[in-house]
């Protein structure tokens, strides 16, 4: 039904969640896995090349309003603590892997705020996370279909 895909796209929209929600719910509500897999994991890597130019505008127009440079200032603490030693360390392959977690708060969305925040040059990051979203992907669509078990 057109309703489920809207709710499924919805869910893939949300930051921190992505296709590591929209997946199982795709599932529940008894749509096609390969599907949704398909649409989901197109469309949080369309994502990426928005999310990467729109940081620094977001930052300046909204940093400016004090609740919200508040609530921006906790997430981008809590992105740097997650990513910032794999990236360091290992670059874009650092953050094609933490984006490639499947746990929520390790997206697209994560992801690029990280190659922002650390300076990952733009091409470098969007090749990276999009590799993340892939890779996180497919391990939620092999666990559904029961091929890993955690």
């Amino acid at each position: 039904m057109l309703e489920n895909w809207i709710y499924i796209l919805l869910v893939t929209l949300v930051p921190g969640i992505e296709l590591r929600g929209s997946l199982p719910i795709a599932v529940l509500l008894g749509e096609n896995l390969e599907l949704a897999f398909l649409i989901t994991t197109a469309v949080n890597i369309l994502l990426v090349p928005l999310l990467l130019r729109v940081f620094d505008f977001a930052w300046e127009k909204l940093g400016r309003i004090n609740r919200l440079q508040n609530l921006m200032d906790l997430y981008v603490h809590r992105v740097k603590n997650k990513s910032y030693h794999l990236v360091q360390k290992y670059g874009a392959v650092g953050l094609m892997l933490f984006v490639a977690v499947p746990l929520p708060g390790t997206g697209a969305y994560t992801g690029c705020l990280a190659a922002w925040l650390l300076g990952v040059r733009k091409k470098d990051a969007l090749m990276s996370i999009s590799a993340g979203v892939l890779i996180a992907g497919s391990i939620v669509y092999l666990a559904l279909k029961g091929v890993l078990l955690f």
